[in-house]
């Protein structure tokens, strides 16, 4: 899992319609990989430098 904390959002977002989407913000990287589906590998860890924002979280945002 690149951001594991999205997980969690499924259990609290409710049912989205298909012109909707959930945006999470301070998202933070954990992994990194390469490939997709059957090629999909894990690289390493990954030391996220994102900046903070001026609330302290990670400037980032993720739209699921």
């Amino acid at each position: 899992m690149v951001y594991p904390e999205l997980l969690i959002s499924r259990l609290v977002a409710e049912e989205l319609d298909d012109n909707e989407c959930l945006v999470v913000s301070g998202c933070e990287r954990f992994n990194n990989y390469s490939g997709y589906g059957g090629s999909f590998r894990w690289t390493g860890d990954k030391v996220d430098c994102t900046a903070p924002d001026d609330t302290g979280h990670l400037a980032r945002q993720v739209r699921v």
